[in-house]
């Protein structure tokens, strides 16, 4: 449970910020979460 919030809370913060470089041409891609045992 704390990944996906954590996972929706950086979607919400890279939209933002997608918003306000707009104007720069700069795209940011969708936020993923990755987990596991070989994962740092």
């Amino acid at each position: 449970m704390i990944n996906r919030l954590v996972g929706e809370l950086v979607n919400v913060i890279a939209a933002q910020a997608s918003n306000k470089l707009e104007e720069y041409r700069i795209e940011i891609s969708v936020p993923i979460v990755v987990q596991g045992q070989n994962h740092k």
